[in-house]
């Protein structure tokens, strides 16, 4: 039987699509997601509505496949090969800037374009930031851009969820297609329309392949049906559809000669509907259908296929890698998992795809142990470099130390030197500073025998950055001018890019704001030649110097920068700590709820964030003890323990926590705590910049005396009026920061009435219950008689602070559920519930499920 291709039902989608390509115009392009489970339709609708649009319209089309790995820009690649060659010009160049230009330039011509890309659930990183950056952009072409996907393949934390955002933000119409009734379904022929409802669910792929089953009954399954009419065909036939099946993507016409010997064994399957040929590619009518046939075969059939195809592909003169790879481990071929995974990784890594590159390594890495001593030991540096990325910092610390030993072994003192640089880096973020140091030392006294000038030049570079690390500003500025002379003379742009970031920064904590011209240089240098990691880490300096300046404007603008860039390169890591800046400045700026559902997302995002953990922990633990929450202590205890072990290690970059804890101390009224971070600021004598915060609490708490720290030059006025006294000026300028919970500290310290009623009433409006109630006894010690009430409180319902998301795990808790059955009824990950229950607990100050269950009950009876 002829296969059904009618379109029934659909009437109401294609006339949503209709609408849509009837707004778009020159600078007013358009974005659809048509959505929808599996053999819904989503393809045959929107090639429907591409083959209805009149004949001024350019239509471009790509799609991805279901690869272990897919192909970085695959589905951009196949637009390409019908699109301008500035198009395949920017694909092959790999510059991200590039393609973004082509693309926009592509589809900003005079006749309107239809661009159509199926499956986005299965696309790279690489196309899912570019398909990112395009919907940001509509207002620069001239086209309706469409989009599909299934939503059941989107679980939560899945990359596709940013894009999603993004095509809400863009107003982008959404078609989620419905499944066939019972009506539908008789209107594509004489049958049972009930029976083959019952049989299907609707689903129109699974009714047309019951259609399209020889016999006159309902097969028992969809698969059945499939392979009822693949057993219709003769064996020549059916073995090409079965070499077929195992390539989970179109087949070039090319590739599939040279797979099958010929298309001739194709041209039954093609008349019944079974495969078909679109822009120049055969593939089955369906994934479905694809799978069915697959799975039907036995093992050692599929094996003997994929090594069909690993011998077709490796042959080729430019062979899809990701392809290749994929076949190979389906094949199980190690030979050509090792020959070809590592240059799959570079070319992921290349495009910014870091989760594909991470993919591939991770295969050749199972069996490196049949490589040589030198290709393990760069194959293991260039898969620590993309742990590192991910934010996987211990599991590159141990990749690289095997690096290591491996260079070690080889006698090759500049390799090695390189090797013991990234490993210093990785000690550092998992918290081993004494293993950092070793690393360096050993790595400068390698790279002083190898004589290799590029060796000693990273050497220097990494010192600098190890020594802004160890909090030492003035050690940086002293062996910095040797650094850059090393880096310039080694002809190395990404090593001057570090020593001036660090540099940079050093002069920032001295006070110095000309560091930032040497911070923007590190940046433009960086992003300049596409050093991805070097970029963030400019990024990162530099938004952390204008925090210090208190720049606030140009640090808000910094991060979204930063965060678009790292996000648009899926440099996870970079990406953490952006956001832990953002959070902070929303901390500043009173905007304690976006705050707070910021620090639950860093909190549950990342399993082991290393040090970067310690800034959210810190900032969740001010956030609660400001609004007088439980929970404060989970956070900010382990920090004032390890403080009052080591005072004197607290000052530098650890000065953010030493500020923290002065004030939850200053908060519950015990600041005699913190006498021991006073005496170690004191032994200092002049602080850096970062310690301005920490200067103005142990001030407030009574700790120092004003005369008792040198004045830090280039001091921000905020600070610099606190230190001095001037309580109006340190208002104001706070004001003038933005920030409210400052600028009330400084009114409600003034000993003038009206100024710290006003600061009550700041303090109020901040929920900010603990410092407004200090307010008040400052009034009372005034003398006033009357001092104004707080306001009732308006979260008696939610007295913790809990966000949406842990509210409704808190009353699943309640109801006995556990957090798999949670997960289940939010649809999100357990992990991710395990994050959520760990929060609950932590803001009711509770430690069992049973005692929050509880405290549950008694908010909801009031």
């Amino acid at each position: 039987m002829q296969i059904v291709t009618t379109l029934v039902e659909r009437s109401a989608q294609l006339d949503v699509l209709r609408g849509a390509a009837g707004r778009v115009g020159p600078g007013a392009g358009a974005v659809a997601l048509v959505t929808g489970e599996a053999g819904i339709g989503k393809t045959a609708l929107v090639r429907a509505f591409a083959a209805d649009l009149p004949p001024h319209w350019v239509v471009l089309s790509g799609g991805c496949d279901d690869l272990l790995t897919p192909r970085p820009l695959g589905p951009l690649r196949d637009v390409a090969r019908d699109g301008p060659p500035a198009l395949r010009a920017a694909l092959a160049d790999g510059s991200r800037d590039d393609l973004l230009e082509a693309l926009l330039a592509c589809l900003a011509g005079e006749q309107p374009t239809f661009l159509l890309i199926e499956d986005v659930h299965w696309a790279d990183d690489a196309t899912l930031d570019a398909l990112r950056q395009l919907t940001r952009r509509l207002d620069r072409v001239h086209a309706l851009v469409v989009l599909t996907c299934r939503p059941d393949d989107v679980a939560p934390g899945h990359p596709l969820q940013a894009l999603l955002g993004d095509l809400a933000r863009a107003a982008a119409v959404r078609i989620a297609l419905p499944r066939l009734t019972s009506a539908g379904i008789a209107a594509l022929g004489s049958v049972d329309a009930e029976a083959v409802l019952a049989s299907t669910g609707g689903n129109p792929f699974f009714v047309t392949e019951v259609l399209a089953a020889p016999d006159a009954e309902v097969p028992a399954t969809v698969v059945d049906a499939v392979l009822a009419r693949l057993h219709q065909l003769d064996p020549a036939a059916q073995r090409a559809l079965e070499q077929l099946a195992v390539v989970p993507s179109h087949v070039g016409l090319e590739l599939a000669v040279a797979l099958l010997g010929g298309l001739d064994a194709l041209a039954e399957p093609e008349r019944r509907g079974i495969v078909t040929v679109v822009d120049g590619a055969i593939a089955f009518r369906h994934e479905l259908a694809r799978r069915a046939v697959e799975r039907s075969l036995p093992l050692i059939r599929r094996i003997e296929l994929n090594r069909a195809a690993v011998a077709v592909l490796r042959d080729r003169d430019d062979p899809d890698l990701p392809l290749l790879v994929h076949h190979a481990v389906q094949a199980g071929d190690l030979d050509t998992i090792l020959a070809s995974g590592p240059a799959a990784a570079r070319e992921a890594a290349a495009a910014s795809a870091h989760r594909q590159a991470l993919a591939h390594y991770a295969a050749v890495v199972r069996h490196a142990q049949r490589l040589g001593a030198a290709e393990r030991a760069t194959l293991f540096e260039e898969y620590a470099a993309e742990l590192y990325i991910a934010h996987r910092f211990a599991d590159s610390a141990r990749v690289t130390a095997d690096a290591v030993a491996l260079r070690r072994e080889l006698g090759d003192d500049g390799a090695l030197a390189r090797s013991l640089v990234a490993l210093s880096r990785n000690c550092w973020m998992t918290r081993q500073q004494q293993g950092a140091w070793a690393a360096l030392d050993e790595a400068e006294t390698v790279a002083g025998r190898s004589g290799d000038v590029a060796s000693a030049a990273l050497v220097g570079a990494h010192h600098l950055t190890l020594l802004l690390l160890g909090d030492s500003a003035a050690a940086v500025l002293e062996a910095a001018p040797e650094a850059i002379a090393r880096a310039r003379e080694a002809g190395r742009p990404d090593l001057l890019a570090i020593c001036l970031n660090y540099t940079g920064s050093a002069q920032v904590l001295r006070g110095d704001e000309s560091g930032l011209a040497a911070l923007r240089e590190s940046l433009a240098i960086a992003v300049d030649m596409g050093a991805e990691d070097l970029a963030g880490r400019a990024y990162n300096n530099l938004a952390y110097s204008l925090w210090m300046l208190t720049w606030m404007d140009e640090l808000d603008a910094t991060v979204e920068e930063a965060l678009a860039y790292s996000a648009v390169r899926d440099l996870t890591s970079h990406g953490f700590n952006q956001r832990c800046t953002k959070a902070e400045a929303l901390l500043l700026r009173g905007r304690y709820d976006e705050a707070a559902a910021m620090l639950d997302a860093l909190h549950s995002d990342v399993e082991d964030p290393g040090l970067l953990g310690e800034v959210p922990q810190r900032l969740s633990g001010v956030l609660l003890a400001r609004r007088g929450l439980p929970g404060a202590e989970q956070w900010l205890a382990p920090l004032l323990d390890e403080a009052l072990q080591q005072p004197d290690r607290v000052l530098g970059r650890r000065a953010g926590d030493a500020r923290a804890l002065v004030e939850w101390c200053w908060l519950d009224d015990r600041v005699e705590v913190c006498r021991p971070l006073a005496d170690a600021l004191l032994a200092v004598g002049s602080p850096d910049l970062d310690a301005a915060e920490l200067v103005r609490w142990l001030l407030r708490a009574g700790l120092i005396e004003r005369d008792a720290v040198a004045p830090i030059p280039g001091l921000p006025e905020a600070h610099a009026a606190g230190w001095r006294g001037d309580w109006r000026a340190a208002a104001d300028a706070w004001k003038r920061v933005g920030a409210p919970y400052e600028r009330a500290l400084e009114l409600i310290d003034s000993g003038d009435v009206d100024a710290t009623l006003e600061g009550i009433a700041v303090l109020d409006a901040l929920d900010a219950a603990p410092a407004a109630r200090i307010g008040r006894q400052r009034l009372r010690d005034l003398g006033v008689a009357r001092v104004p009430r707080g306001p009732v409180s308006t979260t008696r319902s939610n007295p913790a602070g809990l966000t949406e998301r842990q509210l409704d795990v808190l009353a699943l808790l309640a109801d006995g559920l556990t957090n798999g059955e949670i997960a289940a009824r939010l649809v999100v990950s357990t992990r991710t519930v395990d994050h959520h229950v760990s929060a609950v607990l932590a803001k009711l100050g509770v430690t069992t499920r049973r005692e929050a269950a509880r405290r549950a009950r008694e908010l909801r009876d009031g």
